[in-house]
């Protein structure tokens, strides 16, 4: 459906188990990015505030994200429901971020479209950290005794 052969050989070529989330978590952010950044533009095009337009972009990557990176990017099979509030409650802090880093680049002197990419940087370095380590972590690994441990 939303897979591409060649982004599935991507994934699959990377054998370090971290690596291959990156990688997904890369492609899935890629998507979202091209698609929500147009998205963000069409509503500043259509004259909309750039905060408004950019919780429109965010609305799109939380729903599209969220289903995208829970079914292949950290293949969290547990309760579906159980990460959905970390997962948006991750997003309304990169959210905050992103808006607080593109105001800043608009009072720099870059208009609201410029100003954005640089915030996209951002945004994925956050979110990723967020939905790796809090939202999407799983269960945490037992450690076995070690046999030849001293007493």
């Amino acid at each position: 459906m939303w897979r591409s052969d060649s982004s599935m050989r991507g994934a699959k070529s990377v054998t370090n188990p971290e690596q291959r989330k990156i990688v997904k978590f890369i492609l899935v952010g890629g998507f979202k990015t091209a698609v929500g950044y147009g998205l963000y533009l069409l509503l500043l095009w259509f004259g909309l505030h750039h905060d408004v337009a950019l919780a429109g972009d965010y609305l799109f990557a939380i729903t599209v994200g969220y289903v995208i990176n829970r079914s292949w990017t950290f293949t969290n099979q547990g309760q579906p429901t159980a990460p959905v509030l970390k997962y948006v409650l991750s997003y309304i802090l990169v959210f905050v971020l992103n808006s607080l880093a593109l105001d800043t680049a608009i009072e720099l002197g870059t208009g609201p479209a410029v100003g954005q990419i640089p915030c996209l940087v951002l945004a994925t370095v956050a979110s990723y950290l967020l939905q790796r380590y809090w939202v999407f972590q799983g269960p945490k690994p037992t450690q076995s005794p070690n046999p030849e441990a001293p007493v």
